[in-house]
């Protein structure tokens, strides 16, 4: 566990060919790759992906329901899977798409205050 006056760092030896991390003081100079700017970074990368999949999941449910006519309504389950499919050079986007899906559940939830805990198995038969 760290110390709060600790970073980690990813030191990189070229002649070993390693990564190796390690903990420093604040204070010490940074020589390396500080290893929670690289997550926040990842997570930003992320977050902006997401967004833009969102956008683009969106457009293209509202797009096959005014082609029916507005009478029936497309999954966006279904969007984001279809827009991943285009998107994506690899098929193996599942855990992507769970992620996703879990997130935008989240955020409904907030704006209509229920969760997931709050509905019984006995409401959904």
């Amino acid at each position: 566990m760290l110390a709060r006056n600790q970073r980690v760092e990813i030191i990189e030896d070229i002649n070993s060919r390693t990564n190796w991390i390690n903990a420093f003081n604040v204070k010490d100079k940074n020589t390396g790759i500080d290893i929670q700017e690289l997550l926040s970074m990842i997570t930003g990368y992320l977050s902006y992906f997401q967004r833009g999949i969102k956008y683009l999941a969106n457009n293209y449910r509202r797009l096959k329901e005014e082609d029916k006519g507005g009478q029936e309504t497309f999954p966006l389950k279904l969007a984001i899977q279809t827009v991943l499919n285009n998107s994506l050079p690899f098929n193996r986007f599942h855990i992507l798409e769970l992620y996703m899906m879990s997130s935008f559940m989240k955020k409904e939830d907030k704006r209509t205050n229920t969760s997931l805990q709050q509905i019984n198995f006995s409401d959904n038969i």
